[in-house]
């Protein structure tokens, strides 16, 4: 592996990673990064974020960090020539597992020495210390290879340097879909300096003593639902409470208040999965109750919480879209293609927490390309420039109308079934409050 621009300033990689976090501001419909001071500007660092979305994560914590690094990834997604040369270009290196084969696992080496190296010339490093992505909000075992790691380098360095590994926590809004919204928080940084006298004495047990210590700062940043047997009710109940418990503690409006509220409600339920499940049970019939219901009604929960508009409002909202519908169509019209292209072969990636990584990749190449084939029509030039430059943004604001579109009918089903007095709705309604009456006595006694 040619690995010498590893270790170096690359303007070309400048240049990608500007316009991988441009089309990245494009991608998600919000993102949040909170605490970005906790990066140090200089010195080496190794970011030890949650896996839970492929390639996506590795480019989440890259967002807004100025200062170029260099990853390790799964070495499976590097078996294709031509993929591999990109992600070394784009400074990503494979690290290899058992499940590769036991011969495979000798390559790490170069690898490893490779990730030592890099700290050494004071860079950047990311490493998914869980050693593999998983589609659940918890925090699976880290693997003893980032402690490690960490010691060596410092080793290396002895007292010139302070290798720091600074814990990151991403959440999405989801996984696949375009348009979700992104969660970035950055921890504060764990001096691997403050362990070397005990890593001296007694390497085993201090390699364990760090890994826990990076566990808990990294639960801290992230939603961590360590329950097999309530996951699925807590996942639930949060997504009903969450927007409530927002407002009632006056959380920021926005995906970090949201995530804020989420993290005290699953931390709370949690507890009470461990020292009174009695209160968890005693809400799972009314949750399957109201989730059956929803099902055979075909509605959302968000829509609960809309009261009945005025007939002028629903109309009103209605010519708005009605009003739009010229540009949504022209943007559809020149995006369907590629978008359609991403999507359909996305979705055909076996493992769902590769798909968006796919979809991201395909556009980043796509899109461009076919704009730039949109010059080979015989129009004025201007007309051109003026195409490549609107779509893009017309493009994602169609997306959103379409989005949005969709609300607004399952709004009008939902003010129908409303105004019809539906008697299942009505019920499913008392079963919600019952459930939203025992969440208060949980977090507002």
């Amino acid at each position: 592996m040619n690995s010498q621009h590893l270790f170096k300033y690359s303007k070309s990689h400048a240049i990608v990673k500007n316009y991988v976090a441009f089309l990245q501001s494009f991608y998600y419909s919000e993102i949040c990064v909170i605490d970005p001071e906790n990066v140090p500007e200089s010195g080496p660092v190794i970011f030890a974020p949650n896996h839970q979305n492929a390639l996506m994560d590795a480019l989440a914590v890259l967002y807004i960090i100025k200062r170029q690094a260099v990853f390790m990834a799964r070495a499976d997604i590097f078996k294709k020539k031509l993929i591999s040369e990109i992600l070394t270009f784009l400074k990503i290196i494979p690290v290899y597992r058992i499940r590769d084969g036991i011969n495979s696992m000798s390559q790490n080496d170069e690898s490893f020495n490779i990730v030592l190296k890099a700290l050494e010339y004071g860079q950047v490093v990311g490493i998914m210390p869980e050693g593999g992505h998983g589609d659940l909000h918890r925090l699976m075992p880290l693997k003893k290879g980032i402690s490690r790691l960490a010691f060596k380098a410092q080793e290396k360095m002895g007292n010139s340097m302070n290798v720091k590994i600074v814990p990151v926590g991403i959440e999405y809004s989801h996984y696949i879909n375009f348009r979700s919204k992104l969660l970035v928080i950055y921890g504060k940084p764990i001096e691997v300096n403050e362990y070397w006298d005990d890593y001296i004495a007694n390497p085993p047990k201090t390699l364990i003593i760090l890994q826990e210590r990076l566990a808990t700062e990294m639960k801290k940043l992230m939603l961590n639902i360590d329950s097999t047997e309530y996951y699925d009710l807590i996942v639930t109940l949060k997504n009903i409470y969450a927007r409530r418990l927002q407002k009632i503690f006056e959380l920021r409006d926005d995906y970090y208040g949201r995530f804020l509220a989420e993290k005290i409600i699953t931390d709370k339920l949690i507890n009470l999965a461990n020292k009174n499940s009695d209160i968890l049970k005693s809400l799972q019939p009314l949750v399957t109750e109201y989730c059956n219901g929803m099902k055979r009604l075909e509605l959302r929960d968000w829509l609960f919480d809309f009261k009945m508009p005025k007939t002028k409002t629903v109309l009103f909202d209605a010519l708005r879209y009605l009003i739009f519908l010229p540009f949504f169509l022209i943007a559809i019209t020149v995006n369907f293609i590629p978008y359609y292209i991403s999507v359909h072969f996305s979705n055909r990636i076996e493992d769902t927490q590769f798909r968006s990584s796919y979809k991201f990749v395909v556009t980043l190449v796509l899109f461009p390309v076919f704009y730039l084939l949109l010059l080979i029509f015989p129009l004025p030039l201007i007309f051109k420039l003026l195409v490549i430059i609107t779509m893009p943004i017309f493009g994602v604001l169609s997306f959103d109308y379409f989005i949005l579109l969709k609300k607004l009918w399952a709004k009008i089903r939902y003010f129908k079934m409303m105004r019809e007095n539906n008697y299942e709705l009505t019920g499913l309604k008392l079963v919600r409050n019952q459930i939203i009456h025992k969440l208060d006595d949980i977090f507002q006694s």
